[in-house]
């Protein structure tokens, strides 16, 4: 790349370069703790294998990622933690989405819903929920659909009255 002045093309390409040497590095940060998280942390480690399974998402080892958040959402779920195991859901949804595994997608969704009503979750979140497990009985969700409802359900811990946008 030119010297000068960093363009906004310029940093794509550095992060498409760059970004799987990030991931392998964040992975085998994730070995090397593991450990450290397994003595008498629980949630704790939890947390740790969800942004593992994330990642693995991220990197596009779907089939892989799926099975990984499966086995985290249950540990949330274990320790009655609603939000954090429909987060974790919701990756799961957007993975089986890129599996064309919409039926799976579609009854995890309306799970996730289904929890955050008996938890008494935000009803906002509750309202995304719905729009996405629309969108995928109709087989008009994305992957991004299914993100785009993660990513507002964790900003409603910042801003709860934040209205959720059924536009992409």
């Amino acid at each position: 790349m030119p010297a000068g002045p960093l363009h906004a093309s310029d940093a794509e390409v550095l992060y498409v370069r760059h970004f799987p040497v990030l991931l392998d590095t964040a992975m085998q940060k994730f070995e090397m703790n593991r450990d450290a998280h397994e003595l008498g942390q629980p949630i704790e480690l939890a947390r740790a294998e969800y942004d593992r399974g994330r990642l693995l998402l991220r990197k596009g080892l779907y089939a892989q990622a799926v099975e990984h958040l499966r086995a985290v959402r249950h540990r949330f779920l274990i320790h009655s933690l609603a939000e954090e195991a429909g987060l974790c859901g919701l990756e799961m949804v957007e993975g089986l989405l890129m599996l064309a595994r919409a039926d799976e997608a579609e009854r995890l969704a309306r799970t996730i819903m289904s929890e955050f009503l008996a938890a008494s979750l935000n009803s906002r979140a509750i309202t995304a929920l719905g729009y996405l497990t629309e969108a995928i009985e109709a087989r008009n969700a994305t992957p991004r659909t299914a993100m785009r409802v993660r990513e507002y359900v964790l900003s409603l811990r910042t801003s709860p009255e934040r209205e959720f946008e059924t536009h992409e």
